[in-house]
């Protein structure tokens, strides 16, 4: 999607202006702009682009069809609570092409910094799929980090970045959570959110990861009907729940649990994660890069490879795409 650079300053003070979801007036909008009501128009306008439905009534004006909570990153930071003391850098911007890639250019010197934004540009899922997030529904956030061991050695990574933020969420009462291997959060048999690792350096170390996470919070019906499976959000589990209390929360569990990663591996997060597993028992179907195997999960292994019991036998997978199988419907 092209927005032109321009005009980002004018549109997230309208999106602020409007976020509330109350009926302000193109007279209004204007003088807080500076600007004449048919450049409101020509704003207006874009807010569909952008997964934004608006609402508008003549004699009254302009509203959201819902109220967004906006990012705020002093509240974020404020909530933390780190060993160390130190307030960890958060950068916040209204729209960017991808938080991935956003701390990505910046390096090793991203170390421990976060990007969160309202919107991206080009937000991407696994195998390049588009991530679907409308501005300030969801949260759409990045955590770059630098291990001493190499990339051979991140493999549970994505496993027990998924453990992290289960538990974050259900400390502030989002229970219930699942994890479907290797990198998704589920809730009911529904996708909730996604992880995507980006991993640089040297193969036996040390090596730099950005770890992404997408979290559906309050997805719109037209944007959740677009997606290709069944998703789902947090407020139909926790309706009131804030979206910058959740950021919080996973913050605080990144900042305190990756260190424990970094230093011991998998192994202290393997038991979590078997407690939630999605798909253990399931027949399911796993899309290899030139086949598709059949089979029923029997959990993870210590390094967190899949275990699909097969007409074969056991085998050990350390990446693929997982799909439940359908039940076959056989005519009289």
């Amino acid at each position: 999607m092209s927005i032109e650079l321009s005009n980002l300053t004018r549109l997230e003070q309208l999106i602020r202006a409007l976020a509330h979801g109350r009926f302000v007036s193109g007279e209004e909008l204007g003088r807080a702009l500076g600007i004449s009501r048919s450049a409101i128009w020509k704003h207006l306008k874009s807010l569909d682009s952008l997964g934004l439905e608006l609402h508008s009534v003549r004699g009254r004006g302009y509203r959201l069809a819902t109220p967004i909570e906006l990012i705020d990153r002093e509240r974020i930071q404020s909530a933390l609570r780190l060993s160390n003391n130190n307030t960890p850098t958060i950068y916040a911007p209204f729209i960017v092409d991808s938080t991935n890639q956003f701390l990505v250019e910046r390096g090793a010197a991203a170390e421990g910094e976060v990007c969160i934004t309202e919107f991206q540009l080009s937000g991407r899922g696994r195998r390049g799929r588009q991530w679907v997030s409308p501005l300030g529904s969801n949260i759409t956030l990045s955590f770059a980090w630098q291990f001493p061991q190499g990339a051979s050695q991140l493999g549970g990574l994505s496993l027990a970045v998924g453990v992290i933020i289960a538990e974050a969420l259900e400390g502030i009462g989002i229970t219930d959570i699942e994890l479907k291997w290797p990198n998704d959060l589920y809730y009911q048999g529904k996708k909730l959110g996604g992880i995507l690792i980006e991993v640089s350096g040297e193969h036996s170390g040390p090596c730099y990861a950005v770890i992404g996470i997408g979290l559906n919070v309050k997805m719109p019906k037209p944007a959740a009907q677009s997606i290709d499976q069944a998703c789902t959000d947090i407020a139909c589990i926790k309706p009131d729940a804030s979206r910058n209390a959740i950021i919080a929360a996973m913050l605080q569990g990144l900042f305190t649990q990756i260190p424990v990663f970094s230093d011991k591996g998998l192994a202290p997060f393997i038991a979590a994660w078997q407690q939630r597993d999605a798909l253990r028992g399931k027949a399911v179907v796993l899309e290899m890069p030139n086949q598709h195997i059949q089979g029923s999960v029997e959990g993870i292994d210590k390094e967190g490879h899949l275990l699909l019991k097969t007409g074969e036998g056991q085998k050990t997978f350390a990446f693929g795409e997982v799909s439940i199988r359908k039940k076959q419907v056989h005519s009289a």
